[in-house]
């Protein structure tokens, strides 16, 4: 269950440093979607039962709605950190 949980922190993680961070969203945003993939592989691995595309469809699922809220967010301008002014050098 402790992999479980990290694999979801992961996929939050990355969703949320793929929308809020400066930088190339699209890129980004597909990084974040193959870290969901590559937990989802994981978490079918570690619970063996033979249901991997359940957890690659959970982890997916998770970091495309975490993305798109996010988005909304990121439309009204908020960001991990703040955008520093160019300071004019006279």
């Amino acid at each position: 269950m402790v992999v479980l949980g990290l694999c979801y922190a992961a996929v939050a993680v990355a969703s949320l440093w793929a929308t809020l961070g400066f930088g190339n969203v699209i890129l980004r945003s597909l990084l974040a979607v193959l870290i969901a993939l590559g937990a989802g592989w994981a978490s079918g691995y570690v619970v063996g039962h033979g249901e991997s595309g359940f957890w690659f469809s959970t982890t997916t699922l998770q970091a495309a709605t975490l993305a798109g809220s996010l988005l909304i967010v990121r439309s009204s301008g908020y960001r991990l950190v703040r955008q520093q002014r160019a300071i004019a050098i006279r």
